[in-house]
C-alpha cells in the first residue's frame, strides 16, 4: 500500500535559466509555484538538466538523505 499524498511546496520551473549563483544559489522566477508533488519538479530538474542513472541517484539522495532501492527503481 502506498502512503497518501501529501502536497508540498514546488517551483515547477526549474530550468537554469531560474537559478542565481552569486556566491548562495537561489531560485527565481515563482510564477508557476505552487503546491504539489516534489516528484514533478525532480523529475522536471532532472530532464531539463539531461540526468542519467547516477546523477538521478545523487538528486534523490540530496533531497530524501538516501536514495533507497524502492525509490530509485520507480524513477526508471
Amino acid at each position: 500500500m502506498q502512503d497518501p499524498f501529501t502536497p508540498c511546496p514546488c517551483h515547477n520551473d526549474l530550468l537554469n535559466a531560474n537559478f542565481l549563483d552569486d556566491g548562495q544559489v537561489r531560485i527565481l522566477d515563482w510564477e508557476y509555484a505552487g503546491m504539489g508533488d516534489c516528484f514533478f519538479d525532480l523529475a522536471n530538474f532532472s530532464v531539463n538538466h539531461n540526468f542519467g542513472d547516477e546523477p538521478d541517484r545523487l538528486l534523490l539522495q540530496a533531497y530524501f538523505g538516501e536514495a533507497t532501492p524502492p525509490a530509485w527503481l520507480g524513477s526508471n
